[in-house]
């Protein structure tokens, strides 16, 4: 029991030591990820609801709330994508972030059995509305798995300069 009791501590540990290191992840080729005229203090950014799941969806909204400087919200792609809705004026939303793929690592062990482990990172990337334009994302491997989130937005955010 003892054991059990310790485990689960270090576990508990480990974790809020994890979440705190990536509060300041970002990504090193950030600037070629950000439109340049995008001012997160001004400009409204439209954000593709999380694709992980629910709980790290809201767990992304929360992040957000306590530090993106700028007026933003987390909508279904259709509604990005749309040209009849309520985000329809693109001289307001002009800007979309967009989660469009996986980044995928498959580990193949053999000693003795034989399994294959795959673990998923979301992959993201800005779209300028107006233009259609979509600016690349990280050629950084994204190994952030549920917080994969907060390298994107403060690199976003790194990018701004005053």
């Amino acid at each position: 029991m003892k054991f059990i009791i310790a485990s689960f501590a270090t576990l508990c540990l480990l974790c809020s030591s994890f979440n705190g290191k990536c509060q300041n992840w970002t990504f090193k080729d950030y600037e070629k990820l950000v439109p340049p005229d995008f001012n997160p203090k001004k400009d409204f950014l439209l954000i593709e609801t999380f694709p992980v799941n629910a709980k790290s969806n809201e767990r992304m909204k929360e992040w957000l709330q306590k530090n993106y400087p700028g007026a933003f919200a987390v909508v279904d792609v259709n509604l990005i994508q749309g040209k009849d809705n309520q985000y329809s004026d693109l001289s307001k939303y002009r800007f979309a972030f967009v989660w469009d793929g996986w980044s995928v690592v498959e580990s193949h062990y053999t000693n003795g059995n034989s399994f294959v482990y795959k673990h998923r990172d979301p992959m993201g990337h800005m779209l300028d509305r107006s233009t259609n334009t979509n600016y690349p994302t990280t050629k950084k491997y994204n190994n952030y798995g549920d917080y994969a989130y907060i390298p994107f937005f403060n690199s976003i955010m790194k990018n701004y300069k005053e």
